[in-house]
C-alpha cells in the first residue's frame, strides 16, 4: 500500500503566487465552492495542501495565446481582419 502525499502546506501568500489570484479572489471562489477551502492551524492560519492546489490549476481551461482573447475584451476591427 501507497502513502498518499499530500504534498506541503501552503501560505496564502503561497497560493496567491502559486495561483495568480488576489486573496479576496481566493476567498470568494472559496465560498463559491469554486476553490479548495482549505484548512485552519489554531484556528487562525489558514493552510491548503499543494496538491489540492495543483488539482484545482488542471481543472483550469488552458490559456490562450490569441490576442484579446480575455473574458471581456474585444479584438478591434483590424484585429479581426489580420
Amino acid at each position: 500500500m501507497t502513502d498518499f502525499d499530500p504534498g506541503r502546506p501552503l501560505t496564502l501568500r503561497q497560493v496567491i503566487h502559486e495561483t495568480g489570484l488576489t486573496r479576496s479572489t481566493i476567498y470568494r471562489k472559496i465560498a463559491a465552492g469554486t476553490f479548495p477551502a482549505g484548512f485552519k492551524i489554531d484556528g487562525t492560519m489558514h493552510r491548503w495542501w499543494e496538491c489540492d492546489i495543483r488539482a484545482w490549476k488542471t481543472t483550469l481551461p488552458p490559456p490562450s495565446s490569441k490576442p484579446g482573447s480575455e473574458p471581456g475584451i474585444s479584438e478591434t476591427p483590424e484585429e479581426k481582419a489580420a
